[in-house]
Order: C-alpha cells, then structure tokens, then sequence
C-alpha cells in the first residue's frame, strides 16, 4: 500500500486499471490509462510495447493456420509481455497514486486560473466568489527564536493646529533634524566634526587637521579629498554636509640666524 495522504478506499477506487493488466489481451489498456489520466509519456510508451503481440495478432489472423509457427511465436511473446505488464503495474502503482493526488490538489488551481482566463477574454465576472489557490500552505513558525511583532505608532488624527509643538516633535522623523543643520566648514571644523563624516574617520581628520594647519586651509572639497585620497563616492556623500570657507594664509617659515640685540 502506497502512503498517500488519502484513505485505503481512495486508493483502492483508484486502482481500478490493474485489472486490465489481468488480461492477457488487454493488459497494454492499463498503461495508457494511467499515463492519460497523469500526463505521464514514459506509461503510454510502455502501453505501446506492450500492445505489439496483441497488433501481430490482428495482423496474422486469418492468414495462417493455428498451427504454424507465427502463432506460436505471437502466443509466447503475448505471455511474456502479458507477465511482465502485470508486475510492471504494481511496481509503478504507488508513483501512479502519488501524481494523481498531486493533480487532484492542484486542479482547483488550474480551474481558477481558467476561470480569470475567461473573465478577462469576455470582460465579465462570474457570481461565484473565485477559488481559494490550495498551493499556498502556512509557513509554519518555530517556537525558537520567534520575532516578536513591531507594535506600530499610532499618528494622532486630530487636526494640525490643534497638536501641542512637542507632540509633533515626537512623531517628526528622526533624521529631520540632521538634514537642516548647517554644513561643516572644512576650514573651520574640529577633528571631531571632521571624523563624523562618511569615510572619514578619526585618523584622517587628525591628517585633515595637519594639513590645514600646513597650507593655510583648504581651497575647495576636491582640495580636501585629493590631500586625504578619498574615493570619489565618499566625496559625493560628503559634499552635501560640508562647505568650504575663506582659507587662512599659510604660516611663513623664517631661515637664517636670529640676532639678539
């Protein structure tokens, strides 16, 4: 017995071909209701096969004797196959089983998709509420490690005017006030404002510092990013949250010997 998730009698209703296969005329009618019903070639071909001794048959009937030798080779040859098509169909009767109640669940499927189908070619609708799709099964969820559900923030519905300034503060998105502080002069900034920015980092704003203090201050970003070698992707994140004031004139280095009167 196969272990399809139907009943005994499911499965015993279903098997009605076999009996076909009892036949020693017929036996081939088995395979190719079975490979019909399922949409299965490798059955029909077999159906095939197994039905040349019974087309020989036909074709030698009448011609010759019952005695003569044709009939004896066509007599074994509807033996054996008639045999081996029986222990050929309990073999496969259990995969048989398996694909049909595979079509059987899919079927409402492919009855509501047919029904669109038709819908949308005739530009009508039908009465009957449409077809639940019977592939789509419920995740099943482990008891480990389950996430709980975010609990979402009500946005009150009263009008505008009448929401207190700190109410919506408190529903204002977190990035807003990022967004509208003032740029960061380069010529101007502290490491610490220098290292908050994308790529930028503690290291090379103290080298951003070292540098300005040795030219005099940067002439513009690229001035910036070429002495620092950023990538051009980082200049572009930073170009929006920084500008570029007056620079300072670069300290002058004095040589020669000091004299002290």
């Amino acid at each position: 017995m196969s272990s399809t998730s139907k009943g005994s009698f499911w499965k015993i209703r279903k098997s009605w071909w076999i009996l076909f296969t009892f036949t020693i005329i017929f036996n081939w009618v088995a395979f190719f209701i079975i490979g019909s019903k399922v949409k299965h070639k490798k059955w029909k071909m077999y159906g095939a096969l197994y039905s040349i001794p019974f087309i020989l048959l036909m074709v030698i009937e009448g011609r010759y004797e019952s005695n003569d030798w044709q009939y004896d080779i066509v007599g074994f040859s509807m033996l054996g196959g008639w045999i081996a098509s029986m222990i050929h169909a309990f073999r496969i009767r259990k995969e048989y089983l398996f694909r049909l109640e595979a079509i059987e669940l899919r079927q409402p499927y492919e009855d509501y998709k047919l029904r669109g189908q038709i819908q949308s070619e005739y530009g009508v609708k039908f009465n009957q509420a449409p077809i639940e799709q019977p592939l789509q099964q419920p995740i099943p969820q482990s008891s480990y490690g389950e996430q709980p559900k975010p609990v979402l923030q009500q946005v009150p519905t009263q009008p505008l005017h009448s929401v207190p300034p700190a109410q919506i503060r408190e529903f204002a998105p977190a990035k807003t006030e990022q967004l509208t502080s003032d740029p960061i002069d380069l010529n101007k900034a502290s490491d610490l404002e220098l290292a908050g920015l994308p790529g930028v980092g503690p290291i090379l704003a103290k080298k951003a510092i070292m540098e300005r203090d040795r030219i005099g201050g940067f002439r513009s970003l690229e001035d910036f990013s070429q002495l620092l070698g950023l990538k051009p992707h980082i200049v572009e994140k930073i170009r929006p949250l920084v500008a570029v004031g007056p620079a300072e004139a670069p300290p002058q280095k004095w040589s020669g010997r000091m004299v002290d009167f």
